[in-house]
């Protein structure tokens, strides 16, 4: 992982992330609100060691986390 022009500081920061076959490159350049949308989304994002520890059941709570950012961007 290498410092990348591509994704926001902070986003960096906080996730690990590889880029493969240019990916970030075209998200950037070709549909730049949905990057935007994903960056943002991945700053409000917080999954914590107790929701991976957590038994799913049904469904663990990471997948609601997920949804409960990416809903309102209409994913």
């Amino acid at each position: 992982m290498v410092d990348n022009k591509y994704i926001d500081n902070d986003i960096q920061l906080k996730y690990e992330y590889y880029d493969y076959g240019h990916a970030l490159e075209i998200l950037h350049e070709c549909f730049p609100d949905e990057w935007k949308e994903i960056q943002d989304s991945l700053r409000k994002l917080k999954v914590t060691s107790d929701d991976i520890t957590k038994a799913g059941g049904n469904e663990s709570p990471i997948p609601k986390k997920f949804d409960d950012v990416l809903y309102p961007y209409g994913w």
